[in-house]
């Protein structure tokens, strides 16, 4: 039921070029224009060998992956209107701890920001939810965070809050309130929005990144920030609303992600 599909670097040993997986790498090492790669690349392998995720599919477009370590946080992804999380899937647990955090994987390949759910998992985002509770349930970990980019970085606040998750993440989210969906009528988007203030979410730790000279960007982060006062912005300092690769680019993508992900509160000033 499982099948082994993307091999890990230990966090340390990712740098700017680790988007091919270490097998791919190393075939390319065996090659005669090796001397030709980045320097970063070359070196991938030379700290210690890759530790393998497992990927079990609980749906065709929901995907769990896990080394089986007794994984104490479980990361809730959700994938941004390119299926994936700014960055490839493979890239990104590539600098995850595969020892303290498993990760489950949701892509709305309707583009919907999982408004009607996720395609053969579940037909509105109340059932999605109700199901990933379910998922979290029946398992032993201390703390869940849920976590979105693009397209999914609204629906993952709105799953935190909804789970009581220990944090929520969005990075360059927004509302599903575009013109050409709200004229699909088919596409009709539920009246009730779990991102409002006439809840309490102060028991929910908000976090919102977004690019500080990016307009959309801001604009989004506005409007969230009028309805969820006490949720953290995050600014980064580029005009790309893919946040993460410009982060990538500096070096600073790993101190990024042990930020969010880890144990301390994120603050303002975190990045």
């Amino acid at each position: 039921m499982s099948t082994p599909v993307f091999n890990r670097l230990a966090a340390k040993t990712v740098g700017l070029d680790n988007r091919l997986t270490p097998l791919e790498i190393s075939e390319l090492l065996r090659s005669p224009t090796h001397k030709h790669l980045p320097f970063a690349i070359s070196r991938l392998l030379q700290d210690q060998p890759p530790v393998r995720y497992l990927r079990y599919e609980l749906g065709r477009y929901v995907s769990f992956y896990s080394a089986n370590r007794g994984a104490s946080t479980l990361i809730i992804a959700f994938c941004g209107n390119a299926f994936r999380l700014m960055m490839p899937i493979s890239h990104f647990l590539q600098m995850m701890q595969d020892d303290r955090y498993d990760v489950l994987v949701l892509t709305d390949v309707q583009r919907r920001h999982f408004d009607a759910g996720v395609a053969g998992y579940a037909n509105s985002l109340l059932e999605m939810l109700t199901r990933l509770k379910a998922f979290v349930e029946a398992r032993p970990y201390r703390r869940v965070i849920t976590y979105g980019t693009s397209m999914g970085g609204f629906p993952a606040l709105r799953a935190g809050l909804w789970l009581g998750a220990d944090r929520a993440v969005s990075v360059g989210g927004a509302f599903c309130k575009h013109p050409r969906r709200l004229t699909q009528t088919a596409h009709a988007i539920r009246a009730f929005d779990l991102i409002c203030a006439c809840r309490r979410n102060d028991d929910v730790p908000a976090v919102s990144v977004y690019a500080a000279h990016n307009r959309r960007d801001l604009e989004e982060q506005a409007q969230l920030s009028a309805v969820l006062p006490r949720s953290v912005g995050l600014s980064i300092g580029t005009e790309s609303h893919n946040v993460l690769h410009h982060l990538d680019q500096l070096g600073r993508l790993g101190a990024f992600y042990t930020k969010i992900f880890g144990e301390d509160a994120v603050s303002s000033t975190s990045i």
